[in-house]
């Protein structure tokens, strides 16, 4: 084709005898005309930049092809009319200028003028002015039209008066109507620049604008006209370059007007970039579903279209004014693109794809607003219905539905697009990019901005200056407030009624009422939302004011009660959610929300759903199967009645159903309403209240609090009001509220009734004397104002003005859209004990203990391990039961020590020989067994001379030995009773003892006698023999290697994770250690029972650091003891998981998870691992702790308490809720990592789990559950939540981030059982 290089060129093509030529400028004009009325529709409602717009726009376009407009066209349709208003209100300003006048008009004269008269002939003042004959050179001031805009202005219409006389001398009779409408434009402009008042206004110099040509709405316009007319020439040239892509772009879009009919394409936003040519899409390929259920994928390059179907791939190529048509890469045709032809190669496009048609309509002629005085709307339904003034009931077929789509806008950045959907026929639902809703949507969301575009929506099709709408019992005053206030943006009256007291007032027009219903009786309306059934009771109170006004309805005023709800989750999820699932519904919770059962029933063959990908489709089916769902209330309706026992006390009840679902098969009178009577008895309602003043109705506040800590604070509770517009009423609260010190605002939860639709509001008070440097008691002074925008006033008011610094502080309700997590603290770790206090450890008794001497007498007996000894020739005897006992010497440590052994601590699992002569066994000083003695001991070194007889030892009256001996007891000299059977190894004793030590008894005669005595004499150490065997054998070691007291101290000091490759570790600690560890470890292959092998392995865990592999080893055995349910696994495994830096800790943990088959074990070892290493928490996999272990955690708890019945928790499963109370406490440590991210989506209450565990928290604060743990909590301070245990304070004060005045410390208690608190 001939290159068109301009606007003159394009013009003069249209008279040129050259066909090609005139044929180019023809498409140039089409290309030119079609962006701008793309852009003109695309203009005209900034509210709405949806595809769907835009394709059912350019269908109508298609019907006025005739009418074309080039690029001057624009810009005269932005100009004319801000050229007309500036043609008659030019800008002026005042100028000065020197003019000879009169004498007698002069007002001001300057040094020019003075300089003039100074050279008039004269020699006075009078004689020069009479000179110039009466006149002098004076300033004049006048109006002058020579600003920098007008220059502008002017140059404006010079320049597009020459260009319109270019176009309309060539164009003919091309164009008649846009002729005629740009010849006024040109006369206009003739007229104008014949004006003499513009002569003076000069040339326009390219100047930067001025704040007139910026701001000022006609100059503003003309200084862009101006600007576009300076690219006049270049977008011809640009067309004319481009041209394949410019087609392209027309063909898609034109693709998409015919496919309109035959596919179903999902709404989505678009933009025009008019200087660019360009129709932008978030999405750069369009997925569309034909008849047959098949995709079809429709994208768009610079210069070509590709279409994909189940069928066909059809790729069209755009190169000049010419269209290349491939199909399936087999055919190949090119065309010329000409004006007339354009709609032609569209069809013939579409009829290549030869896709099936769409069973959906996919035209839908846009509705006209309908009008009326007042008007009853049913809001928050999908498709509203409504009665307006006293016409019949309808019902919108458009639907109240919106989107939020989130893309990359045609700049580059990322933004939200607002796309209706109320006729869409398909609509896209993709995580991250659309967020669908409707009213009840927008009012859980709290979102106003929602509200006012869905209001805006219903504003197209309902006006009306009194807008009543209808609303579900479940919504609390505060959420509706957002409706009212969105509402009375769009109407000038606005009220609300609720959908009970609408069926109140229908029923009452019916027969039952007349025959039925008395005055005492109740309604108890039930509603179906979402998967909660609604129960709302309304009571028919007799006035007899009322009845001598209105005698028809037997006096009755409506009373209704606070809403409660039951869940109903697991019948709609199995009869609605699951078959929507089945249908190809990969949102059927979503989707259920979205439409509700009337929307399924609505949206058949009129909706589809792209999920991304897949399709969803509302079928007759589905439609079918909602009608046949029946949901049975009658359990529900009895239980709500119990509990409404002290409400309804014993009077008859009338079961009433708003949803056709809902059966009930009790006792009590039922009837459904839909929704048509329900609006006609709010008609009801508007038409008695202008027989009367007196209140039809009234209402009951739904239970309203402040959230405590723990527990709650009441505002409102059994509040009756009547509902009066735009009048406040009181309401009264009980008590006082302590405002605490320091706080720079609060933020107080709000909580309705636990059987309330839940709602996350919260109470916000400000004031410029916060933060208090005190704690203020206030007074509470609340409001109600039934319908308002603000329905709640609260102000706090100090009982002592003056010391607060305040006189009162009212509280602003906002929608909690997130718990604030900025302050949320994090549990800090345990302190690590200083090596040097390990010296001088506190004992339980008050004793000092050094733990490296305890340690290191348990390594030194462990590492002599047993003895075997030959004991035929040594002394021995059988005691009074024939059991042989007996003692001998041998060499220990270089000195001699007598070893005491019994055949009474003979090996259990071994049998002793009939002649004991040769023996293993492990010896230990007989000094361990005091440590179990726990009264005081005394001494007598030599009994012979403390006798009071001639003899020490007589027999008494029993036949055993006996003295009695003097001895200072606590400083008085005492007798005292020493017997054979009280000694601690009797079978061993003889008259030749003379140095024993013992405890003191005294006797209900007041003589004491000597018990748990042991003998002290002689001068050899004495040890005791245990586990014997016989000789050869290989005795089991001692247990007291697990026993508490070693376990203790073992916890004292690896506790924290501490290691002996520490420096501060005492170096000759290290080499004992080193000395002991193999035969530590090779204990838990020795002993034999699993008792013994857990108790072990639970110390050995505390030291796997400092152990190394061996550990590891021994521990991969344990667990598959544990698999094969020989043993079970200590909790303390987790200890050695320490910080998770080498393979062998992760390796283990990774098993051990894998192996545990109860999930509680798995968190209590878990609970261990965090607690046991600092680190251990920020090295672990997050998703683990928090998306796996967590909610595991708190359904384990939740279901301790389902179990316990609403009681304490079981003592079975007491223990396990400790450890995952523990493991909660210990992942907010995660707080520390300072990530919003985290804190926000687990660790805080904004996360729906951290709110369950809340509630289950407060369940055993009310039941006063009592948790003992391994850790010891340190609180100075709980203020008035002493009765609550310390592990429950202490998650309260993490879980809610309330600031208290009491510090927590936390340590571990290092005792194998926990102490009591």
């Amino acid at each position: 084709m001939r290159q068109i290089d301009n606007y003159e060129q394009f013009c003069k093509a249209f008279e040129s005898d050259d066909y090609e030529l005139k044929k180019e400028a023809k498409l140039l004009l089409f290309i030119q005309n079609w962006i701008i009325r793309i852009l003109d529709y695309m203009e005209k409602d900034t509210l709405d930049y949806s595809l769907k717009k835009m394709v059912e726009q350019n269908a109508d376009k298609m019907s006025n092809i005739h009418i074309l407009k080039d690029a001057l066209s624009s810009i005269v349709d932005d100009s004319d009319l801000a050229f007309r208003h500036l043609n008659e209100n030019m800008r002026e300003k005042i100028i000065r200028e020197n003019v000879q006048m009169p004498v007698y008009k002069v007002r001001e004269i300057n040094s020019y003028g003075l300089n003039w008269l100074s050279r008039q002939s004269g020699r006075t003042i009078r004689q020069k002015i009479s000179s110039a004959g009466n006149s002098i050179m004076a300033v004049q001031r006048r109006m002058s039209l020579d600003t920098a805009e007008n220059r502008l202005f002017v140059a404006f219409a010079k320049e597009i008066f020459e260009q319109l006389n270019t176009k309309l001398e060539s164009l003919g009779e091309f164009d008649p109507r846009q002729i005629v409408e740009e010849e006024d434009m040109r006369d206009e402009l003739a007229v104008f620049l014949r004006r003499d008042d513009i002569v003076e206004v000069r040339r326009w110099e390219n100047l930067p604008p001025n704040n007139t040509l910026l701001s000022d709405q006609n100059y503003k316009k003309i200084w862009h006209a101006w600007n576009e007319m300076k690219k006049l020439d270049e977008r011809i040239k640009n067309d004319s370059d481009y041209m394949g892509n410019r087609l392209a772009t027309i063909f898609f879009i034109e693709l998409l007007v015919y496919f309109r009919e035959i596919l179903l394409i999902p709404q989505e936003p678009v933009e025009v970039d008019y200087d660019e040519y360009n129709v932008y899409f978030c999405e750069k390929q369009l997925f569309c579903l034909d008849g047959d259920g098949r995709t079809v994928k429709i994208s768009k390059g610079n210069d070509y279209i590709y279409i994909s179907s189940a069928k066909k791939d059809i790729y069209v190529k755009f190169i000049g004014n010419k269209l290349i048509i491939d199909v399936n890469k087999e055919e190949n045709n090119e065309y010329e693109v000409t004006q007339e032809k354009i709609y032609t190669y569209v069809k013939l496009i579409a009829t290549k794809l030869g896709v099936g048609l769409s069973k959906a309509s996919s035209v839908v002629q846009k509705k006209k607003a309908q009008k009326f005085r007042n008007v009853v709307v049913d809001l928050f339904s999908l498709h509203p219905s409504y009665i307006g003034d006293d016409a019949s009931y309808e019902k919108l077929t458009e639907r109240l539905l919106q989107q939020r789509y989130t893309g990359i806008d045609i700049d580059g950045d990322e933004r939200d697009y607002y796309i209706p959907c109320d006729n869409s026929n398909a609509i896209k639902m993709i995580s991250g990019v659309t967020d669908t809703y409707t009213i009840p949507f927008a009012v859980d969301n709290g979102s106003m901005e929602q509200m006012k575009r869905l209001v805006h929506m219903l504003e197209n099709y309902i006006v009306t200056d009194s807008f009543t709408y209808v609303f579900p019992d479940a919504y609390n005053e505060l959420q509706l407030s957002m409706v009212h206030k969105a509402a009375k943006m769009a109407y000038r009256r606005v009220r609300n009624v609720p959908l009970s007291i609408g069926t109140a007032f229908q029923f009452q027009t019916t027969d039952n009422f007349r025959n039925n219903f008395e005055p005492g009786d109740f309604l108890l309306v039930v509603n179906l939302i979402d998967d909660e059934v609604t129960f709302t009771l309304v009571a028919g109170e007799h006035d007899e004011n009322l009845e001598s006004e209105i005698s028809d309805y037997k006096g009755i005023v409506w009373e209704r009660h606070p809403t409660s709800t039951t869940l109903f989750k697991d019948e709609i999820d199995n009869n609605i959610i699951d078959f929507l699932t089945k249908a190809g519904c990969a949102k059927s919770e979503k989707i259920y929300k979205l439409l509700g059962l009337d929307g399924l029933c609505d949206e058949v063959d009129n909706l589809s759903v792209f999920f991304g990908n897949e399709w969803f489709q509302v079928t007759s089916e589905i439609k079918q199967i909602v009608e046949r769902f029946k949901l049975n209330i009658t359990d529900a309706v009895a239980e709500f009645l119990i509990r409404n026992r002290s409400v309804v006390r014993g009077a008859n009840v009338h079961v009433v159903s708003l949803v056709d679902n809902l059966i009930y098969k009790g006792s009590m009178p039922y009837y459904y309403i839909d929704k048509q009577a329900v609006l006609e008895g709010c008609k009801e309602l508007e038409r008695l209240e202008q027989l009367t003043d007196i209140s039809l109705w009234h209402d009951h506040l739904p239970a309203l609090a402040i959230k405590l800590m723990y527990g709650k604070f009441d505002l409102i509770k059994n509040a009756r009001v009547e509902p009066r517009f735009e009048e406040k009423q009181s309401i009264p609260i009980r008590g006082t509220f302590t405002l605490p010190k320091k706080c720079k605002e609060y933020h107080f939860n709000l909580v309705q009734d636990e059987n309330a639709r839940k709602m996350q509001y919260e109470a916000v008070i400000k004031n410029p004397a916060f933060p208090l440097n005190r704690d203020v008691e206030c007074d509470l002074i609340m409001t109600y104002q039934y319908g308002a925008e603000e329905p709640y006033e609260l102000f706090f008011v100090p009982k002592d003005s003056k010391k607060a610094g305040f006189s009162e502080a009212k509280v602003k309700w906002f929608r909690l859209e997130k718990y604030d997590t900025e302050d949320l603290k994090a549990p800090e770790f345990p302190a690590k004990i200083p090596w040097a206090d390990l010296y001088h450890y506190p004992g339980r008794k008050g004793d000092v203990i050094n733990v490296f001497d305890v340690l290191n007498n348990e390594f030194k007996l462990l590492n002599e391990g047993y003895y075997t000894f030959d004991i035929s020739d040594t002394f021995m005897r059988q005691d009074k039961d024939g059991k042989w006992f007996g003692e001998f010497v041998f060499e220990k440590d270089g000195e001699d020590v007598k070893v005491q052994w019994s055949q009474r601590d003979w090996d259990r699992d071994s049998t002793p020989p009939q002649t004991i002569s040769e023996i293993s066994c492990w010896i230990v000083p007989n000094v361990y067994e005091n440590k179990k003695k726990s009264g005081k001991r005394y001494r007598i070194s030599n009994l012979w001379d403390a006798r009071t007889r001639d003899n020490l030892w007589f027999t008494n009256r029993n036949g055993g030995y006996q003295c009695i001996v003097n001895f200072d007891y606590d400083g008085e000299m005492e007798t005292i009773a020493i017997i054979d059977q009280k000694f601690d190894m009797p079978d061993r004793f003889h008259t030749g003892i003379n140095d024993i030590t013992f405890e003191v008894r005294r006797l209900p005669n007041g003589n004491l006698q000597a018990i748990n005595i042991h003998v002290e004499d002689g001068p050899l150490k004495k040890f005791k023999a245990i586990n014997i065997c016989e000789g050869g054998s290989t005795p089991v070691p001692p247990r007291f290697f697990t026993n508490a007291y070693y376990g203790k101290w073992t916890r004292t000091l690896f506790a924290n994770n501490r290691s002996l490759a520490e420096r501060e570790c005492p170096s000759d600690f290290q080499k004992s250690f080193a000395r002991s560890v193999n035969n530590w470890v090779n204990l838990f292959y020795q002993y034999r029972k699993p008792n013994d092998k857990e108790k072990l392995f639970t110390l050995l865990s505390l030291a796997a650091k400092d152990i190394g592999k061996d550990y590891y080893e021994m521990a991969y055995k344990l667990l598959k003891m544990y698999r094969d349910g020989k043993l079970d696994v200590p909790y303390e495994i987790g200890c050695a998981f320490c910080d998770l830096t080498n393979d062998m800790q992760k390796e283990l943990m990774d098993f051990t998870l894998r192996a545990v088959i109860e999930d509680y074990k798995a968190i209590g070892i878990l609970a261990k691992a965090i607690w046991h290493n600092e680190q251990f928490v920020y090295n672990a996999d997050l998703d683990l702790l928090l998306n796996k272990y967590f909610p595991k955690a708190v359904d384990y708890i939740g279901d301790a308490l389902r179990r316990s019945r609403g009681k304490r928790v079981l003592k079975k499963n007491l223990e396990n809720v400790k450890y995952c109370l523990e493991y909660v406490l210990g992942i907010m440590r995660l707080r520390n990592l300072n990530d919003s991210r985290i804190t926000d989506k687990y660790l805080s209450l904004n996360n729906p789990k951290m709110q369950e565990l809340y509630k289950y928290l407060e369940v055993m604060a009310d039941n006063n559950t009592k948790i003992y743990s391994f850790l010891k909590l340190e609180i100075t301070s709980k203020s008035n939540y002493d009765n609550i245990c310390d592990l429950l304070y202490v998650l309260f004060v993490y879980v809610t981030g309330n600031n208290t005045e009491g510090e927590i410390r936390i340590s571990l208690n290092t005792d194998c059982t926990p102490i009591d608190e």
